[in-house]
């Protein structure tokens, strides 16, 4: 979408990834009616670059202009800020007025937010390393051999590890870990498993140039609807607006 292209933001990168001030890009900050709040999630969002290395301002996937669109053709004034997704969905949560996407709807998430727009469905597997990893293991096999599955804090994924009735002691949650941040603590044996949407972790394993052929797919972890959100505190008027 042209207008993407024209967007500009202004960039603050850590060691660890993007920090707390993120990406934003706005057309009019003092015309903006709420703070729209995503996370890097290629090839669906993801800052202009070459996957390895930020080399631009801009924002850009699908599904960024999937929502753009829809809060376009609704008039709705806008500041799109990228964080790490534990950020933004603590953002998102706190802040009235604040939009988040992509957001996967649970039981658990229903009543903090407003569901707003469906986007896409999501899938996610638990992933082992070739060759200590074997076909057929199972949820039971990761909980005798004592293993422990990493997930990012605060997303999905760990929620769908605690449904699949894994014990805590077995989840491993890391704040603000990128998904070849995971691929590294798999291949460097610092734990056995970590659960993946494939279609963002073949991405990203091609960005970065790792070894896929390590990974095995093991157990479906479960699928779920992804969705643009708006906080629970957001204004009646403004979720009138978005739902035109």
């Amino acid at each position: 979408m042209a207008l993407l292209c024209a967007l500009q933001c202004s960039l603050t990168v850590s060691a660890a990834g993007f920090a707390e001030q993120g990406v934003e890009t706005t057309a009019d900050k003092t015309a903006a009616q709420v703070v729209l709040l995503t996370a890097h999630v290629p090839p669906y969002v993801a800052p202009l670059g070459n996957g390895v290395e930020l080399v631009s301002d801009k924002i850009e996937g699908p599904l960024v202009d999937a929502v753009v669109d829809y809060l376009e053709g609704r008039s709705v004034s806008y500041d799109l800020v990228m964080l790490p997704w534990s950020a933004a969905y603590r953002r998102a949560l706190a802040t009235p007025n604040a939009l988040v996407f992509p957001l996967d709807r649970t039981l658990s998430r229903e009543d903090d937010f407003h569901w707003i727009k469906h986007l896409q469905t999501n899938e996610y597997f638990i992933y082992g390393v070739s060759p200590s990893a074997q076909f057929g293991t199972t949820i039971s096999d990761i909980v005798d051999e004592n293993g422990q599955v990493s997930c990012t804090l605060n997303s999905i994924q760990c929620e769908l590890l605690v449904e699949m009735g894994l014990p805590e002691e077995n989840i491993l949650r890391l704040e603000g870990a990128s998904i070849p941040d995971r691929y590294r603590l798999l291949v460097r044996n610092r734990n056995q498993y970590s659960i993946f949407d494939p279609i963002v972790l073949s991405f990203l394993l091609k960005k970065h140039r790792l070894d896929g052929e390590k990974l095995i797919k093991l157990i479906k972890a479960g699928e779920r609807e992804s969705y643009l959100a708006a906080s629970i505190n957001t204004s009646p008027e403004m979720i009138e607006a978005l739902n035109k």
